[in-house]
This record gives C-alpha cells, structure tokens and sequence, in this order.
C-alpha cells in the first residue's frame, strides 16, 4: 500500500512540474519557477526511495545548462542546490520542527504538522535559571504516504535565539533512557557545552536550530522570543516620547527639523497606542481621535497598513461574532460604532470580508423581524433601525422587511 501510495504522490508532483506558471516567466530563480523545481525535487526524492537507479545526477546535469539571468544564482543546478535541495524534508526534519515548536507552544498528544502528524510518546522538561532542556519521544507520519518513524529528540533553549535541537531513529527503551540520562545530568549540573556535545555524540549531524522551522512556524517563535526584547524597547522610546512629548509638537508646530531620535520615539509610542485601541474590544472613536491629533500635532507617521490590518481583522471578528449570535443588539451596535470608526480614520481600511458578512447577517435575521414584530417584540423598530445603519455604512440594500407596527396578541 505504501509502494503505491508514494508511487501516485510521484506522479502527482511530477504532472506539477508542469504548472503553466512556472515556466512563462524568463528567470529561473524566480518564485513560480523555483517551486515547479521543488516539485521536481519531491519526484526525485520518492524516485530515490523506490527505484534502484540514481535519477538526481543527470536531471543536475541538464538543469545546469539553464543559465540565470542573475550572476549571484549562475544556474539551474546552483539554484537546485542553493533553494530546492534545503527545502526538501524527511522524517528526521519533521521530528525537529516538532520537538522545537514544543519548547514554544502546548502541542498535545498529537499534533498536525503540514502534510505530517506527530504522536508524542515521552516528553520530559528540565529547567535551570533561564534555560531549558527538552528530550523526548514521537512517531511521525506522513499523511500522503502514510509512512511512520519513530524518533526520539533533545532541545536546549539557552534563551533567546540560542537553540540546539538533535533528533535521530528510536532505538529502544535502553539506549533511548542512557541518552536522557546523561544528557539531562550534565544540564542539571549547568555544564551547557557538555550538553551540547553530548547532543552531537547521540544525534550525530542530525542537529538543528531555529533556522530548521518551517518558514510560518519561525515566524510565531521568533514573535515570542522578540516579546519582551520589543516590550523593553517600546517603553523606552514611550518614556521619552513622554518626556518631551510638548517639545517634539513645539519643533513640528514651527516646521524646525526633529532630531531623529524624537521621530522615531513619536512614531514608535503613538503606533504602538494606535494598535493597542485599535485591536481591543471598544473601539471607541472618542478614544481613537484624540490620539489621531495627537499624532498629527507630534508629526508623527502612521503605519497604515499594520494598523489598517489590525482594524479590519477586529471588524471582520465582531461581524462573525454577531452572525453566530444574531440576537445580540449590544453587539449590532459595537460593530456600527466601529464602521463609523473607519470613516474618520486617515488611513484605508479594507473591509470586503466584513462586507459579505454583513450581507449574509442582513439577508438572514432581517427576514424574520416580521414573525417578531407579530409576536409582540417591542425592539423590532430599534433592529431595523440599526440594520439600517449596518447597510448604510458597509453600502448594502437592507432587504425588504415588512412588519406589522402593531403588537401582536
């Protein structure tokens, strides 16, 4: 089963090779083309695992006669090399992306990881001071071809960015145990290096760092070991903007140059108050102009797009929140408030997925005021008052709502 299974994902990526995209355009380090060559990568990766031939060297050899227009990537093998070739993944890559994301996040029992999932089977954490040492136990498996390997890891975070991660094929309670056991010792006794290089003796060149996490993954890792580095960073620069917050409006009042360090200290510190109020659950416009003029009387420049994305994922959230629970009027009301936010605002916000949103909650609830208007609900008249003003702010026809005016019995 599993013979066929990787011989229909072969040819799936081999059929992808032959995506129109990638071969339109005239660079081969270029994006769509660099993909179409990872697709090529996974053929010969399987290729290698199923036939008995080596296919890599003469599809180098071709690929090396396609030149690059630019002389830093020569040609189809240097980009091979250079941007398809670390990109491909075994089990081994997989286990290290789950035993690092482990030290960040709650993975659980099983975790889904792309087109893998992990099953934890021991996980043991260790700390001293600052530093932590993970080792553990998985089975990896692939979802496409439903292949299984069990692994086992160690991770030592040393704080910040400092992360060594070896993992390597299970082979057994008793050397599986020897390894947690002299590696965890030296880590109690703060003896770091020895560590290190006792995950070099059991993992071999299987190691990895924060660099070895899929792209998406870093990212979110990278934002949780930049968090108290940024929190320091923006109190500081909140602190004297603070300071001298009438000076830097006096030097932008008169048209005199700021020093430098006074921008970026107003624009760090008026963003940052910017998003914290944008993000939030009020979103109250008599919160957010007067820090607008604020920033408009300091000079400061606003980071329109981040703070544009911030608003509009906040809108698009209420609007969901209100279309699971259409019966909260508070909440009509918090999302007509916040539409009425965007238009004062200096900066675009796109709101097309709030839009359709709105349609579907108009064109839902609205139809079903009449049968409440019967019934005797007194608020009908305030819910079409304020589907109006929903239609009119995200620029929909309120759908037609005949309701009696009069109680029902």
């Amino acid at each position: 089963e599993m013979t066929v299974l990787k011989l229909m994902e072969l040819q799936r990526n081999a059929m992808l090779m032959y995506t129109s995209c990638g071969w339109f355009f005239d660079e081969l380090s270029g994006m769509e083309t660099v993909q179409i060559i990872q697709y090529a990568g996974r053929v010969l990766q399987l290729a290698d695992q199923l036939f008995d031939d080596a296919f890599e060297p003469g599809f180098l050899e071709h690929l090396e006669r396609a030149k690059s227009n630019l002389p830093e990537h020569r040609d189809g093998r240097a980009i091979y090399e250079k941007l398809v070739r670390p990109a491909m993944l075994d089990m081994k890559d997989v286990g290290a992306h789950y035993a690092l994301s482990s030290l960040f996040q709650d993975i659980g029992e099983r975790s889904s990881i792309y087109a893998y999932s992990a099953t934890r089977e021991d996980y043991r954490s260790f700390q001293v001071g600052g530093s932590r040492l993970v080792i553990g136990r998985a089975t990896v498996t692939s979802e496409v071809t439903r292949i299984s390997s069990s692994l086992c890891f160690g991770v030592l975070h040393l704080g910040d960015h400092s992360i060594a991660c070896g993992t390597g094929e299970y082979h057994g309670a008793q050397k599986y145990e020897a390894l947690a056991k002299e590696i965890s010792a030296a880590f109690a006794g703060a003896d770091f290096p020895k560590t290190i290089l006792l995950l070099g003796k059991y993992f071999g060149t299987s190691t990895y760092s924060l660099t070895s996490l899929f792209a998406d993954e870093r990212r979110k890792v990278l934002n949780i070991i930049m968090g108290p580095t940024l929190r320091e960073a923006e109190a500081a620069y909140s602190s004297i903007y603070e300071h001298h917050a009438p000076l830097i409006r006096f030097l932008t009042g008169s048209g005199t140059p700021r020093p430098q360090v006074l921008s970026v200290a107003a624009d760090l510190c008026l963003n940052a108050k910017l998003r914290n109020v944008l993000q939030g659950e009020g979103l109250d416009p008599e919160v957010v102009r007067p820090l607008l003029e604020e920033a408009r009387l300091a000079g400061a420049t606003l980071d329109a797009t981040a703070l544009g994305l911030l608003l509009a994922v906040n809108i698009e959230s209420l609007a969901e929140q209100l279309l699971n629970q259409p019966d909260d009027l508070a909440r009509l009301k918090r999302l007509n408030k916040a539409a009425q936010l965007v238009r004062t605002l200096p900066f675009e916000v796109n709101l097309w997925k709030t839009q359709n949103i709105c349609y579907k909650i108009l064109h839902t609830h609205c139809p079903n005021l009449s049968e409440q208007a019967s019934l005797g609900d007194q608020n009908v008249p305030e819910w079409l008052r304020h589907y109006t003003v929903l239609a009119d702010m995200f620029l929909l026809r309120v759908p037609k709502c005949p309701v009696n005016s009069k109680p029902g019995p």
